[in-house]
């Protein structure tokens, strides 16, 4: 007789490795959906414009991740550009280039005024960081 539990136990524990890796991705993208909605729900007149442009040189596979107040605001990708709002108030901005994960983030405090707009760049600083620009 041959051991069927032991070929079903290895199915079983990979499905659960596999559920796991995936919830990870899930509760990001909640936490963007969330700082999503709170950024569209912002009254337009008390609100300020936040737009980020990428630039291209930073190459296609680099994506840009971006957290505003430690929130996880989006990622802007190649050819791309995050716009947004903001509360009236000071907000830290936070960009960090992937894939590479690299363990800085660059961080610009903003002192936010109703009804402005705030034009930014993500650009290189060419020492392995990526910096944001404007103002």
């Amino acid at each position: 007789m041959m051991k069927k539990y032991s070929c079903h136990g290895r199915n079983v524990f990979i499905l659960v490795i596999t559920c796991l890796l995936l919830i990870s991705p899930v509760s990001s993208e909640a936490r963007t959906r969330r700082y999503a909605r709170e950024s569209d729900s912002m009254q337009q007149g008390d609100a300020a414009r936040l737009i980020i442009h990428r630039i291209a040189n930073l190459g296609n596979r680099v994506i840009i991740d971006l957290r505003i107040d430690g929130l996880i605001a989006g990622s802007i990708g190649y050819g791309h550009t995050y716009e947004g709002f903001l509360t009236p108030g000071r907000h830290v901005l936070l960009v960090r280039a992937t894939p590479f994960n690299w363990v800085t983030w660059t961080q610009l405090i903003v002192d936010v005024e109703s009804g402005q707009t705030y034009n930014f760049t993500v650009a290189s600083d060419h020492s392995g960081y990526v910096v944001l620009k404007g103002g």
